[in-house]
């Protein structure tokens, strides 16, 4: 793997990555920090919503594709990776059911709340055309193509 490139490239003297250096060698294949773009807590519940955001064009790396999907494992955990299509729609995906699909952005709130409330998941929308279903077991950086 390797250092968090993103992070060394972009922000150079970051607190991250100073904690990133101090921890340089510990671990195995090279793992490093990694940055998450949204953490919802349910202290009612225990449960935890991981999101990461995308905008249009911008890829989910190898790694990142990696980490998500162990997060996905757990089954008090929730992650989803939605990218902004700024069209006033989104494409979202939830990384352990695979469930993909392009909605608007009230259907996106609709999802929090959804998830928010009292535990439930979000309902299965009609999959994107152009998404195939492969088993979680299988996601790459590439399958979700950003």
């Amino acid at each position: 793997m390797g250092e968090t490139v993103t992070q060394l490239m972009k922000f150079r003297d970051s607190i991250s990555n100073y904690f990133d250096r101090l921890l340089k060698g510990i671990g195995h294949r090279g793992s490093s920090f990694t940055d998450i773009d949204a953490l919802t807590h349910d202290e009612a519940t225990d449960r935890f919503l991981f999101q990461e955001f995308k905008a249009l064009g911008e890829e989910l790396s190898v790694g990142q594709a990696r980490y998500l999907k162990a997060l996905a494992r757990r089954d008090f955990i929730t992650v989803w990776c939605v990218r902004r299509l700024g069209d006033g729609r989104v494409e979202w995906c939830d990384v352990a059911t695979r469930e993909r699909a392009v909605i608007s952005e009230q259907d996106y709130r609709s999802k929090f709340a959804a998830w928010w409330n009292n535990g439930e998941q979000p309902k299965a929308v009609a999959p994107a055309a152009s998404v195939p279903d492969l088993p979680l077991s299988s996601l790459t950086a590439a399958d979700i193509q950003w």
